[in-house]
């Protein structure tokens, strides 16, 4: 019997540290030795557990190289993937090419019964809901960090500059175009105001009185 080792990281920064995956890999060799089953081939995903089958290239690979009576090697189930609907596709697709889904960590991997087919599907469902939760806890982090006024990744918003210390600080124009609305100028003598001290368009012009609003918006939201 062969295997073929699938793992998968969530992050970038897993993939590139390898711990994540050298973990992976050693429960699934130390299963696959303790079975007398070769490893045939390892192959590595670093995406999110709820991407679709077909956008994941290693685990395109694993599939195209598995012959009858093969077996797909995982460290656990939620490894495959952490959405239920896609784990049923992928065995499915297993199930037709002759092979079958092991997980290292055993998850009632080699039992076909009814019991066993529903502890499965217990377990998917258990994935998923950590997925979610991981959203929750995530946007929850990112909206406490924005209320201290960090940065929570992505585009720096306009009027706004980056600190040492990961916070988001007020640049000269937007402190500019604060004050003269704050004194009741419109917006397009704020941009006035703002070409006054300096701080004017890539054109050498004012700037837009859309453009100093969304400054206003976007230094307001931090």
């Amino acid at each position: 019997m062969r295997a073929i080792i699938y793992r998968r990281v969530s992050t970038g920064a897993q993939g590139k540290s390898g711990l994540g995956l050298e973990a992976q890999e050693a429960a699934c060799r130390l299963w696959a030795e303790r079975a007398d089953c070769e490893v045939a081939s390892v192959q590595t995903d670093v995406l999110g557990g709820s991407t679709a089958p077909t956008d994941r290239p290693g685990l395109t690979d694993a599939l195209a190289l598995l012959v009858k009576g093969d077996v797909l090697l995982v460290a656990k189930r939620d490894r495959l993937s952490r959405d239920p609907y896609y784990m049923m596709i992928v065995e499915r697709m297993l199930s037709k090419l002759g092979c079958r889904l092991v997980s290292a960590a055993g998850e009632a991997s080699a039992d076909d019964s009814p019991t066993g087919v529903l502890m499965r599907r217990i377990l998917d469902a258990f994935a998923e809901f950590e997925r979610l939760m991981i959203g929750v806890r995530t946007r929850a982090a990112k909206k406490a960090a924005r209320a201290r006024g960090s940065y929570c990744g992505g585009r720096v918003p306009a009027g706004r500059v980056l600190a040492p210390d990961g916070t988001l600080g007020d640049t000269g124009a937007i402190v500019a175009a604060r004050t003269a609305v704050a004194g009741g100028r419109s917006l397009r003598e704020a941009a006035r105001v703002m070409a006054r001290h300096g701080f004017v368009a890539p054109s050498g012009k004012p700037y837009a009185p859309s453009v100093v609003a969304a400054m206003l918006r976007d230094g307001e939201a931090k």
